[in-house]
């Protein structure tokens, strides 16, 4: 996994190295779980990734691979975070812009895009009648 991280930020502008490492990314996550996060955050992964998309914005299928791998990532609130200090809901926003005869692109990226908008969780308030009854 690091191994493909490494080959995505040294060659973010190869479109068939980003693919294939954000299906190998998706793959990880999928097995691992939250180690492979701790992983991805540790190496700087958000930003790897925001930047191969903006490479590769032009080609469809790293787009939905980009998008894929995005919501993968927007599910968990630290990296959901990261995700957005390296600007990815702009990048999303452009991808479906200029991919929107698409259905791929529209779907996935349209999921990748909510995912990053989710606010946190509010604390729920109790009201003053269940706090008396407690």
């Amino acid at each position: 996994m690091r191994s493909t991280l490494a080959a995505m930020t040294q060659f973010p502008a190869v479109s068939s190295i980003v693919w294939q490492g954000c299906i190998i990314l998706l793959f990880c996550i999928a097995q691992a779980g939250q180690e492979t996060l701790l992983e991805i955050a540790n190496m700087d992964g958000c930003t790897t990734i925001a930047t191969a998309l903006m490479e590769n914005i032009h080609v469809v299928q790293v787009v939905e691979q980009c998008s894929r791998v995005i919501e993968t990532l927007s599910r968990d609130l630290v990296m959901r975070n990261a995700l957005q200090k390296v600007d990815c809901p702009n990048l999303i926003s452009k991808a479906l812009f200029m991919h929107r005869s698409s259905p791929g692109v529209v779907y996935l990226g349209g999921k990748a895009h909510a995912g990053l908008m989710i606010a946190p969780p509010k604390k729920e308030k109790r009201s003053e009648r269940e706090k008396r009854r407690a």
